[in-house]
């Protein structure tokens, strides 16, 4: 019985073309075909601690870049606290959704880009070791015997900057599937020189086993100039337990200049 009670809310929300959510005591509408993922977001089950951290450090004067942005549930909340938000998305199934969710809820001062960060400018294969696009892990890494992808344009940020006249961000979120890698050496004069917080997930494990050692060496060099770590928790912590950490598993953490 309740399983034919969630097909009929389901099959009810689809055809009012939106569902909704409520993101620390807020309410979002929201696209009707993640429902499942909405209502974990609502239950805290999905990053709750991105949300605290964002939650923390964004204001109403506030500049914040999306980096690998997906459907936007960060996006949709950060809008709401924020000045202006660009977020970034090249996934071009994912990003149907983002400009949805974004239509739903109104949001005039967010600037969405179909693009992927990347070392070089140019077009790129972009796939999913899943096997289909949309399901958030979608990336540049290349992943052996995955069927489909898509074409994607790739900025590196310098030229991503110029292009967009963007406001210098305060905040900026990077989740990039393996991404990261070569898209934070790219981006080390401009941190070193401007400072914004970032809020950067690590997928080490994705990476051939030589090319993690150095590709965590090489991020960990550039990232030391942050005096400030924090994990997921909120936690500070310490080079040495990023690495650790970082090359187990999936994870996240907070570099800012502030103290």
């Amino acid at each position: 019985m309740r399983r034919i009670v969630r097909g009929i809310a389901r099959h009810w929300i689809r055809a009012r073309g939106r569902g909704s959510t409520r993101i620390r005591g807020i309410q979002y509408w929201t696209d009707p075909y993640h429902i499942g993922f909405w209502r974990d977001v609502e239950r805290k089950r999905w990053e709750p601690g991105l949300f605290d951290i964002l939650e923390r450090h964004l204001g109403p004067t506030s500049v914040y870049v999306d980096v690998g942005a997906w459907i936007g549930p960060t996006v949709i909340f950060g809008a709401r606290k924020c000045r202006r938000v660009y977020c970034i998305e090249p996934d071009p199934d994912a990003y149907q959704y983002l400009l949805w969710n974004l239509r739903l809820n109104e949001l005039r001062n967010v600037t969405p880009f179909n693009v992927a960060l990347a070392a070089e400018t140019g077009i790129r294969r972009m796939v999913s070791p899943a096997g289909g696009l949309g399901d958030s892990k979608s990336s540049l890494l290349p992943a052996p015997g995955a069927a489909g992808g898509a074409l994607v344009p790739c900025m590196r940020w310098p030229d991503w900057l110029a292009f967009t006249g963007a406001d210098r961000p305060d905040f900026i979120k990077m989740d990039i599937e393996g991404g990261e890698f070569e898209v934070i050496p790219s981006m080390a004069e401009y941190l070193q020189r401007e400072r914004p917080a970032l809020y950067l997930s690590l997928h080490a494990p994705l990476l051939d086993a030589k090319d993690r050692e150095r590709g965590m060496d090489t991020l960990l060099n550039l990232l030391g100039q942050f005096p400030t770590r924090l994990g997921e928790d909120g936690r500070s912590v310490t080079v040495d337990e990023i690495r650790e950490t970082a090359m187990a598993g999936f994870c996240s953490f907070l570099f800012t200049s502030a103290r």
